[in-house]
Order: C-alpha cells, then sequence, then structure tokens
C-alpha cells in the first residue's frame, strides 16, 4: 500500500512538472512575440522619423512657366541684311539690351543704315579721276575707288564693342558700354561718302546725323552723343580703326552728274514694337 502512495506521488510531481515548463514555454512564446511586436513597432516609427527629416532637407525646385511671357520689341525680321540682323540679335536680344532710350535708339540707326546702300571710302584706295564726254558732248566727271560696305563695317563695330564688353565686364556697366556704341555708329556714319549733305565739315555731318536720330532729345544729351565730346573719344577711334580694317573692298564709280546714290537724310517711317518671345 506503502509502495502505491509513492508511485502516486511521483505521477504527480512528473505532471506538475510537465505543466509548469509548458506553461513556462508558452510565456517564454508570448513574451517574445510580444517583444518583437514592440521592436517591430519602434522599428517603423523610427523609420518614419527618418523618412520625415529626409522630405523636411530635400529642396524643391519648381519650374515657372516663362515660355509664354512676351515682351514688347521690334522684330528681327524688321531688317532685310542679314548683318544688320546678326549685329541687332547680337546687342539686343543676346545681351538683353532693351532699355530704354538706348534699344530704340540703336534699332533706328540699324533701320537706316539697312534701308540705305552707304558705304565709305577704303583706307587703302586712292582715287583715279577722269573727265570723259557723254553722248550731248558735255564733260562727265567721274571718280573711280574702292568702298567698304557700311553694313559690314557695322556688324564689325559691334563685335569691337561686345569684346569690350567682355574684357571690363567686372568695372564698367552696361550703360557705359552703351554710351561707347552709339557715339561710335555716329562717328562710322560720318565718314559715308554718299550721305545727302551738301557740306564736308565732319562736325557737320555729326550734328546732322544727330539730329535725325535724337531730334527729341535735350540739347544735353545732343552734346553730349558727340563723339568727340565722348571721354572714350579714343577707343571709339580705334573701335572704328579696326572695323574697317576687316572689311572687304568693292570697286565703285561716282559720277558727277548722277545724283542717284544720294541718300535722302531723313529717318524713314519706322515699324511699331510687337508682343514678342525671347528664346
Amino acid at each position: 500500500m506503502e509502495y502505491i502512495f509513492y508511485i502516486l506521488f511521483l505521477v504527480f510531481l512528473l505532471f506538475a512538472a510537465k505543466k509548469f515548463l509548458f506553461a513556462s514555454d508558452k510565456n517564454k512564446e508570448i513574451l517574445e512575440k510580444e517583444i518583437m511586436s514592440k521592436t517591430l513597432k519602434e522599428d517603423l516609427k523610427t523609420q518614419e522619423m527618418i523618412e520625415d527629416e529626409i522630405k523636411k532637407e530635400v529642396e524643391v525646385f519648381y519650374q515657372l512657366n516663362v515660355e509664354n511671357i512676351k515682351l514688347n520689341l521690334y522684330p528681327v525680321s524688321t531688317f532685310r541684311n542679314y548683318q544688320i540682323r546678326d549685329s541687332y540679335q547680337k546687342i539686343a536680344l543676346d545681351n538683353y539690351w532693351i532699355n530704354e532710350p538706348f534699344y530704340s535708339r540703336f534699332t533706328k540707326i540699324l533701320y537706316y543704315i539697312d534701308a540705305q546702300d552707304l558705304w565709305i571710302k577704303s583706307p587703302k584706295s586712292e582715287e583715279i579721276i577722269l573727265n570723259i564726254r557723254d553722248q550731248n558732248g558735255e564733260i562727265i566727271k567721274t571718280n573711280s575707288l574702292k568702298v567698304l560696305d557700311l553694313k559690314e563695317v557695322l556688324y564689325n563695330i559691334v563685335v569691337e564693342v561686345l569684346k569690350i564688353k567682355k574684357q571690363t565686364r567686372n568695372f564698367l556697366s552696361k550703360e557705359n558700354i552703351q554710351d561707347i556704341l552709339l557715339p561710335s555708329l555716329i562717328h562710322t556714319l560720318s565718314k559715308c561718302g554718299n550721305l545727302d549733305v551738301e557740306i564736308t565739315d565732319e562736325n557737320e555731318i555729326i550734328n546732322i546725323l544727330i539730329e535725325i536720330f535724337f531730334s527729341d532729345f535735350s540739347e544735353e544729351f545732343k552734346v553730349a552723343i558727340v563723339p568727340r565730346n565722348n571721354l572714350n573719344f579714343e577707343v571709339i577711334v580705334q573701335i572704328f580703326e579696326r572695323s574697317i580694317g576687316r572689311a572687304r573692298e568693292y570697286p565703285n564709280t561716282i559720277y558727277s552728274k548722277d545724283t542717284s546714290e544720294k541718300i535722302v537724310k531723313k529717318l524713314q517711317s519706322f515699324p511699331k514694337k510687337q508682343l514678342i518671345c525671347i528664346e
């Protein structure tokens, strides 16, 4: 009987120990799941915080829709000659030099030159004078010489002025360069051999040209635009000399009785500005 009691007691202990071990394993599994769940939540929270920080630090750039913005400009098609068009493009559009009154005055000078067949006597040319009789027996004086096309010279002037702009960009403003360009064009125009003027004095010719292009300006401005009054007059002369030095020569004959080459000294009707996109 006593042995049966011991056996039952041992069975009870084994059953209790098994139940205890099973409960411990189950509790351990539950605890591990809770720990894993908590760790996963913390990891997700940390990841979200990191992503929020990245979003705050990344700069977002928005491209403005500027493709449809138009400005009041003279179209390139205003000019017929390709060298005049290129001169206009380089100065006004590429440089964005559309500040007034420079923009309109520069454009009007180009328009005037584009509409005329103006030329400058080549400094290398020797003039040959011949006296011949026409069909009526009258003596006609002819001058044979080589000339430079003013349109080509003007383009060279633009190139020279843009070189100065590049070389002096740290200490000369846009307005400073423009104050060199306009007098350079007036100086060059005064050298033309077929302007319709009865005088030969260069200073008087310059005054006439200033009245053509700057008649609505003050007398103070007119005095300032005269090339000789410009502080950079030596630079203006150098620009002119380099520009004619690179221009091509063309043969030309002037007849004393022929007035067809005379250029009317007034600005023709000028086109109006249009709303245009600058690319």
